[in-house]
């Protein structure tokens, strides 16, 4: 147990170290393209702490993984430069036993980079992108063409031509029900939408109801959706490439609320946050070789290579297989339990062979 808590704390350590090394040079570079811009439209010193603060869970997830294999490799290369591996092992203790007693803490890891990258960045980085990308306020001669955003479930699907930064009030909405075979049954167009108290409200409303034919346009002063997206969905949907996110999707019977994102792309996000919490693992089962070697005869190079062949590989295939699975290329589930797995099974193989 005392060697247990000691390496894990050393593991923890490490791990900690390398993500806010990496982290504050992530954000360095963040500030120094986008800083200028944040001062310029705000021109005050706080602004600028509190848009590096919305980057910070991005830019936390975006590291994590390669935190965790830098610190790993510390972590063990540091137990065989003081022969502490060596002394470990001649009680009869295997590689597997030490791994074992260190993957608590890689799963706990593994839980903060969950929460980090699927339920705080999301929400986080539509505030940051709003930070620097002020809403257009263009009129007249300059302003831009009029860009429709989109945002639907299984039964309505909503188009508007802009939003408030709050994402409460919409302006020129479209709104198109269906019926649950995806059959239209009333198109609604509206001057402005409001939300309050979990209602959409849409003023200056004018509906055609196609339950049967030859019906009229009916003009109506407002008309009340009960369950439409949130104002962070609306928001998000304003978002090129804005990450999916987890929390409820507004209708109750509907899969989720979605800018522009297919329904291949939502259900590989769902399946890359399921395993999400076992990429540290895989980092750690990557660089478990280095902790064979001794300070006389450490072989460093072999034992580098492959946790640094055996982690930035996952990262490598594993993303390019979400991105196949994001364009529907292949099964979402494939795309990600396929990568994890297989290195997962790689790691132990490893250990296994290195292991005799």
């Amino acid at each position: 147990m005392t060697f247990t808590l000691y390496l894990s704390r050393v593991y923890l350590f490490s791990v900690a170290a390398a993500a806010l090394a990496l982290g504050a040079l992530a954000e360095l570079l963040e500030l120094l393209e986008n800083g200028n811009a944040v001062i310029a439209r705000y021109g005050n010193a706080s602004d600028l702490v509190r848009y590096a603060l919305l980057l910070a869970p991005a830019i936390g997830a975006s590291v994590i993984p390669i935190a965790c294999l830098t610190g790993a490799m510390i972590t063990f290369a540091g137990l065989a430069r003081h022969n502490e591996t060596t002394v470990i092992r001649s009680s009869g203790v295997t590689l597997y036993w030490i791994v074992s007693r260190l993957a608590p803490a890689a799963l706990l890891i593994g839980l903060l980079y969950f929460t980090l990258r699927f339920v705080i960045a999301p929400h986080s980085e539509i505030r940051a992108y709003e930070w620097v990308n002020p809403p257009e306020t263009a009129s007249g001669a300059d302003a831009e063409p009029r860009q429709d955003y989109w945002i639907g479930s299984t039964k309505v699907i909503i188009s508007f031509a802009s939003a408030d930064e709050e994402g409460r009030l919409l302006q020129d909405a479209t709104i198109f029900e269906r019926d649950a075979m995806g059959h239209l049954l009333r198109h609604t167009t509206a001057e402005h939408g409001r939300y309050q108290e979990g209602v959409w409200v849409f003023d200056g409303a004018r509906s055609l109801a196609l339950l049967a034919p030859g019906t009229h346009p009916a003009h109506a002063d407002s008309f009340a959706l009960t369950d439409g997206p949130s104002p962070t969905d609306i928001r998000a949907a304003m978002i090129p490439g804005a990450r999916a996110r987890l929390s409820p999707p507004g209708l109750a019977d509907a899969m989720v609320w979605a800018g522009r994102n297919s329904p291949a792309f939502l259900m590989t996000n769902l399946f890359d946050a399921m395993a999400a919490p076992f990429a540290p693992l895989v980092m750690l089962l990557a660089a478990a070789p280095l902790a064979l070697g001794t300070s006389r005869y450490p072989s460093q190079g072999r034992y580098v290579g492959m946790a640094l062949g055996t982690g930035f590989g996952y990262l490598l295939i594993g993303g390019i297989c979400r991105a196949f699975g994001e364009a529907g290329i292949l099964p979402a589930a494939l795309a990600i339990f396929g990568p994890l797995a297989i290195f997962l099974i790689a790691g132990v193989s490893i250990i296994a062979y290195l292991e005799g």
